[in-house]
């Protein structure tokens, strides 16, 4: 134990010996970069934000069937399969801003109001991707709008994107 004691009370005697010197490696004057992301607005700059793009890949997020620029937000009518090609064609909408298409699809989320509309929701999906990316359905317990499906997606822009 005591021998324990000499080591840490060496150590600490040790430690209060050494100086701080500030680091000479870094050049204060550069200015910090620009962000590569870019907040992606298919439907005009006064609307809010539904992907970014960053370096080769392209981000859609909280994607539900509504109708590209209503004012306010309001969705289409006709259930679980008018909302999802609608959500799948505000997605390519969303792809095409950054340079990408539903082929540059790695992954998507399908989150359902109900578990139910699983196979109505599958039979659209199907008609804009039949070799289907990677996909994850969950149900949940709600969606904004009241809506029955909402999606999110990432693309890889291929290379020289």
């Amino acid at each position: 134990m005591i021998r324990a004691l000499s080591a840490t009370l060496v150590a600490m005697v040790a430690l209060g010996a050494c100086t701080i010197e500030p680091r000479t490696d870094l050049n204060e004057e550069e200015p910090p970069t620009a962000s590569a992301s870019e907040f992606l607005r298919p439907w005009g700059e006064s609307a809010p934000p539904a992907g970014v793009k960053s370096g080769d890949l392209v981000w859609v997020w909280a994607m539900a069937g509504t109708v590209p620029g209503a004012v306010p937000p309001r969705l289409v009518e006709g259930g679980i399969g008018a909302e999802t090609r609608q959500a799948l064609e505000n997605v390519l909408d969303v792809l095409a801003a950054g340079g990408a298409a539903a082929r540059d699809i790695a992954q998507c989320s399908v989150f359902l109001a109900d578990a139910a509309d699983l196979d109505a929701m599958r039979s659209v999906y199907a008609e804009y991707f039949p070799a289907q990316p990677l996909r994850t359905a969950v149900a949940v317990a709600g969606l904004a709008l009241s809506a029955r499906v909402e999606l999110e997606c990432t693309a890889v822009l291929p290379s020289g994107s």
